[in-house]
């Protein structure tokens, strides 16, 4: 490849506006309700109302018999079409429930019994309301203590536990032991729900012919194939997936849920299109949880304030049916809660149970409990031994790299204290704490937190997975690009456009970019775990460069001149030499495709080329976040003063969507710490079924968030890195510092999350009653 033939970059790096936008922002996006097919029936479920009993009978005539229903299945009908499930990443982990409809006995508040199909959704509906079911009610296992102390909460199993995992490396029990401090936090997580503005959906389509077309709400189309054709063991390319516009999915969409299988179940028993929308309640209630852990952390430490060992425990209730591996959560966690900072040695346990809850998917940077914890447990060491937080993370961040973790994994080209550094610097920390001395003595209560993070990114189902793009000049001298990736909100249309055109010497605007639709082009794994820029932006770099090069030979022929005398911009090819002779694109198209008898010797008709790009097993960025808020200790509101990031995620190919990543997962992790929580009682009822009772982040609520930015570039073709994640990973820790800090002189105890106004004030109260203010 001839670098010489390639102009400087016009797009990456530059903050063009998104090209997704137009269709967007005038009402032409299409998403999965707004798609009709030709016959297509409606479904909906009958849910458990009760988180754990026996079903002694169901009697569904009254719904068969209502006008405009066309079939009421149970899982008597159900089931027999599957094999029994498993998670959709494979795996040996214990599975929690392996059929699609409940059977003899409901396991949570929205465990799917029925599927209605009907006319409409609104008969669907109201025949469902009339499905009676006999129950016979079971005592719950909702939490830890239940699961760890009560018999199983699911039908088959001999007991909860899903995974149980003990580490001790040698010499961690020694640190400990001549440890001059030990420090340890503890924090139990608030039960949160992806809240994407449109929850899930499908239609399903069994063809006459045995073919299966699915229209659906999904992250990873070819992975959706492949599990659907597994379960119901028919042939995985007489599968197609269509995934359209989606607007949002955090994590949620990467699974398959019993409900949308149920969903092509019934399509396959009527031989008819069945469509399925989620509403918000089915969403609330039954569409996945997330941060469902407890988690602990020991930390000992030398007198000077270095860490010498660190024993996480990590625990955690996953509900009756998880919609991902049960350990993965943990294992992660286990093996990067070190993050940024050089400890010799550590202790790990991991324990996993199933429960009477709705079951858990991966939520934006799902193993984030590691960094919550660690970053928690280093300013409350801080505390304890009088060294300011940020000078004991500055004393402990590891150097040099490459840095190998203590469970293994080696992390090279990050930049934790230079992005510690920029962060404290931009908020005024030190100017800070002599306004946070003044505030306090008119008795307002201000506070500062901080935290560093490590971000495994590109992390893919089967470990060391790829992406794939394939693209063409078109006749009409445009691009087409036809690739695995997909977007929930990530731009993808956008940027790698931005990656493809600058490799060709044209404008965004000629570039197409085509995804989500299984048939379309091989095997990917779509989006999750903040891989896009790099793994597909890694295939759409080298495989342009490749269509580059067949250009060039081309072109070359056609202007008699050498390839390496050659450049592409502006849509043309041109000579540099004197003469400035050029050839269009669209003439080189219209030569390779119409006129093939006039290209050189062995190059081939067409010009189009495709490329798979294997990415390392995990790549990271990195991050530090500060900032500032005001507590109320009257009414226990947190008021947010400032909030800034420092990342290092590599090249950005648009800073516009690097900073829009950014945001999102930084308000999503206001919400886990502040507002968000779906509770269950101690009959397994969730408190919340609608937005009035699931308490969200507000426009008003959020401060305008500042952004730093550092490039180290990745091994990876485009130099980027993932940053989808980190927002939510290093957001949790710092604003719980903060106001941690804020409540400092009162001494206050908070171990559970959300950091509601209810439980701060309660805190507060219960500090004084002890006589524990400062």
């Amino acid at each position: 490849m001839a670098d010489a033939t390639l102009s400087a970059p016009r797009f990456v790096g530059q903050r063009i506006g998104r090209k997704e936008n137009r269709r967007f922002l005038t009402g032409r996006g299409q998403y999965i309700d707004d798609h009709i097919v030709p016959g297509m029936l409606h479904a909906a479920f009958l849910r458990s109302p009760l988180a754990r009993a026996k079903i002694l009978a169901i009697d569904a005539a009254a719904a068969r018999a209502l006008p405009g229903v066309y079939a009421v299945y149970t899982a008597k009908e159900m089931n027999g079409q599957f094999v029994p499930l498993k998670y959709i990443f494979g795996g040996s982990d214990p599975i929690g429930l392996d059929y699609v409809l409940t059977r003899d006995e409901v396991t949570y508040v929205g465990d799917p019994i029925a599927i209605v199909i009907a006319e409409d959704r609104y008969i669907a509906e109201d025949a469902a309301e009339l499905i009676d079911v006999d129950y016979e009610p079971i005592i719950p296992v909702v939490t830890l203590a239940n699961a760890r102390n009560m018999g199983p909460a699911l039908p088959g199993h001999t007991n909860n536990v899903a995974v149980d995992l003990h580490i001790a490396l040698p010499g961690s029990e020694e640190a400990f032991a001549s440890a001059a401090h030990v420090a340890t936090g503890h924090i139990a997580q608030g039960r949160v729900v992806p809240t994407p503005i449109e929850a899930r959906g499908i239609i399903a389509d069994q063809r006459m012919d045995g073919r299966l077309e699915i229209r659906m709400t999904s992250q990873n189309p070819h992975q959706a194939k492949a599990y659907i054709a597994d379960m119901l063991g028919m042939p995985e390319n007489h599968v197609r997936i269509i995934s359209p516009d989606i607007g949002g999915a955090f994590g949620q969409k990467y699974c398959f849920g019993r409900d949308l299988l149920a969903t092509v179940g019934a399509s396959r028993l009527l031989r008819r299109p069945v469509k399925w929308i989620e509403d918000r309640a089915e969403a609330l209630l039954a569409g996945g949880h997330s941060r469902t852990e407890t988690l602990s952390l020991e930390m000992a430490l030398d007198s000077s304030g270095k860490i010498l060992a660190t024993g996480l425990r990590f625990e955690d209730v996953i509900g009756a049916d998880p919609m991902t591996n049960p350990g993965g959560n943990g294992q992660l966690a286990m093996l990067f809660h070190t993050g940024a900072y050089a400890v010799p040695t550590v202790k790990a346990d991991v324990e996993v149970f199933f429960s009477n809850t709705c079951g858990i998917l991966p939520y934006r940077g799902p193993w984030g409990g590691e960094t919550l914890i660690r970053e928690i447990t280093i300013d409350k060491a801080a505390r304890e031994m009088g060294i300011d937080p940020v000078e004991l993370r500055r004393r402990n961040i590891f150097t040099p790299q490459p840095h190998t973790l203590p469970l293994g994994p080696v992390i090279n080209g990050v930049t934790p204290r230079e992005c510690l550094d920029m962060a404290v610097e931009a908020i005024g920390y030190d100017a800070f704490r002599d306004e946070q001395v003044k505030a306090r003595a008119q008795g307002r209560f201000i506070g500062i937190g901080t935290s560093v993070c490590i971000e495994p990114c590109a992390i893919s189902s089967g470990g060391n997975s790829s992406d794939t793009a394939a693209i063409r000049l078109e006749p009409s001298g445009r691009v087409t690009a036809t690739m695995t990736c997909h977007s929930q909100g990530h731009s993808v249309e956008t940027t790698m456009a931005q990656v493809i055109a600058d490799e060709l010497g044209i404008d965004v605007e000629d570039v197409t970019i085509v995804f989500g639709d299984t048939n379309a082009i091989g095997f990917g794994a779509g989006a999750g775990g903040s891989r896009q820029a790099l793994v597909s932006g890694g295939a759409a770099k080298v495989a342009s460069g490749m269509l580059r090069d067949k250009i060039l030979q081309i072109a070359s022929h056609f202007l008699q001149s050498p390839a390496d005398q050659l450049r592409m911009e502006g849509g043309k090819v041109v000579t540099v030499t004197a003469n400035g002779a050029s050839i269009t694109l669209r003439e080189l198209g219209q030569a390779a495709y119409l006129n093939p008898g006039s290209l050189p010797e062995g190059s081939g008709a067409g010009l189009e080329v495709q490329y798979r790009f294997v990415p390392p097993l995990f790549s990271y960025s990195n991050a530090a976040h500060a900032v500032t808020v005001e507590v109320d200790v009257a009414t226990g509101l947190v008021k947010f003063l400032r909030y800034v990031v420092a990342e290092d995620c590599g090249v950005m190919l648009n800073p516009a969507v690097v900073e829009g990543q950014i945001a999102g997962g930084v308000i999503q992790a206001m919400g886990n710490i502040l507002w968000e929580e779906q509770h269950y009682d101690a009959d397994g009822n969730p408190s919340a079924s609608t937005f009035k009772d699931y308490a969200m982040p507000l426009a008003t609520d959020t401060p305008v968030i500042e952004y730093l930015h550092l490039c180290t570039p990745s091994d990876s073709p485009t130099g980027a890195k993932g940053v989808g994640e980190g927002g939510a990973i290093a957001g949790p820790p710092a604003i719980y510092n903060a106001v941690l800090d804020a409540l400092a002189p009162f001494n206050v105890t908070l171990e559970q999350l959300p950091l509601t106004p209810s439980r701060i004030v309660t805190a507060l109260m219960e500090a004084q009653e002890l006589g524990q203010t400062a």
